[in-house]
């Protein structure tokens, strides 16, 4: 199918690929790409896919928006809000945000109800919004609800623990003391900085926990980031495009150690659960299997056991660099996809998440990636792009 140049995401909802351009939402059928709905998006407006729905939002970069949420089937608008949210922020089930004032600092947090945004709850004096950070979330899917939701900005620019189901806060509040994010991992409250001391050679990265009902430091350690093949460090975690700040799922996450082997670190004992033997880097995991880099930027793929660390198999370089524009990376529960570019012509390598089998090579850019299909984006004349989507073997 032709459309607009530019970013394209795809995502599967039942028979339908939605695809989320830079002007365009559409809703093809995913088995013969015929049109089934459109909606033209305002400037700088986004989408993320909740469920069976589609929720866009306003300017990203305004402090208010208006949402508006759409059925993924037939792109007929469910629900919407008035102009006056205050940074929306969307979840797998709800929609969180402050209806403040102009000019106010206090705001009423609410809740809506993904389904049909009906009010599920309100805080009528919140200072703050539900927070953004995550773990193991990939775009364009919003993330799942944990046991709990962060209320960033709580009172004394503190940290707080939401019931997602009903809004009632934790008694306590966490002061903010890391520079870089801040999450709800299940019961606790964790922040890092990612900047390492003065000197520190090991690409640190400062881990602290918190009981969310208590506020009292439960653990405090580092992890690593890894480091690109000349040694410097790349300080983020994982796919820079993919959206989730950490990589992992509950309380895991994977990270490197500070002789740069891989390992899953638990945020609640504050403990190495495996490392590997070899050296790595973490590239995206979906908490099942993680899929590792030699270096940051270059070298072979591993895929390991997010449980274990048990190599599951091996693929040589693709000759894509990680520090590229262009590199990208994707993981299913069948296939695993890795995108970039060989000067200027880009490609994207697919191999299966069971044997590690080559999938296939699409000289083009990665679009979408799910458990049996691959979607992708090629030149196709002036200001145009062929989008293509694949079935393929898991």
């Amino acid at each position: 199918m032709q459309v607009e140049t530019g970013a394209q995401d795809v995502a599967v909802v039942g028979d339908i690929a939605v695809v989320i351009g830079e002007g365009t939402l559409l809703g093809l059928d995913k088995g013969t790409g015929r049109e089934v709905w459109r909606r033209e998006l305002g400037e700088r407006s986004r989408a993320v896919v909740a469920g069976e729905r589609v929720v866009v939002q306003g300017d990203a970069e305004a402090l208010t928006h208006r949402v508006f949420v759409l059925d993924a089937t037939t792109g007929t608008p469910v629900w919407g809000t008035a102009p006056s949210l205050w940074r929306p922020v969307v979840y797998a089930d709800a929609v969180y945000s402050g209806d403040c004032p102009a000019g106010g600092v206090v705001c009423t947090l609410v809740a809506l109800g993904m389904r049909d945004g009906r009010e599920l709850w309100r805080l009528p004096k919140a200072t703050g919004n539900v927070g953004a950070d995550t773990i193991g979330r990939r775009g364009p899917f919003a993330p799942q609800a944990g046991l709990r939701l962060l209320l960033t900005g709580a009172p004394r620019g503190g940290l707080t623990l939401l019931d997602p189901a009903t809004g009632v806060a934790s008694a306590a509040s966490v002061p903010r003391e890391r520079g870089w994010f801040a999450l709800a991992a299940g019961e606790l409250i964790v922040t890092t900085d990612h900047d390492p001391p003065g000197g520190d050679p090991d690409c640190t990265v400062a881990v602290t926990s918190y009981s969310g009902e208590t506020g009292g430091r439960t653990t405090s350690g580092a992890v690593y980031s890894g480091r690109e093949r000349g040694g410097e460090c790349q300080r983020a975690f994982g796919d820079r495009h993919a959206g989730a700040v950490l990589i992992g799922a509950g309380t895991r996450i994977a990270a490197a150690t500070a002789d740069d082997a891989v390992q899953v670190y638990d945020l609640a004992t504050g403990r190495t659960v495996w490392r590997s033997d070899e050296r790595g880097v973490p590239l995206e995991s979906d908490g099942t299997t993680l899929l590792v880099r030699d270096t940051a930027d270059e070298g072979g793929f591993r895929l390991l056991d997010f449980q274990t660390g048990a190599v599951r198999w091996k693929a040589p370089d693709s000759g894509l660099s990680g520090l590229s524009a262009s590199w990208d990376c994707a993981l299913t529960a069948g296939l695993v996809a890795v995108h970039g570019a060989i000067g200027e012509k880009p490609f994207v390598r697919v191999y299966a998440v069971r044997s590690g089998e080559d999938r296939g090579r699409f000289g083009s850019w990665l679009a979408g990636l799910g458990d049996d299909w691959v979607a992708t984006t090629r030149g196709s004349g002036s200001n145009r792009l062929a989008l293509e989507m694949f079935r393929v073997t898991p």
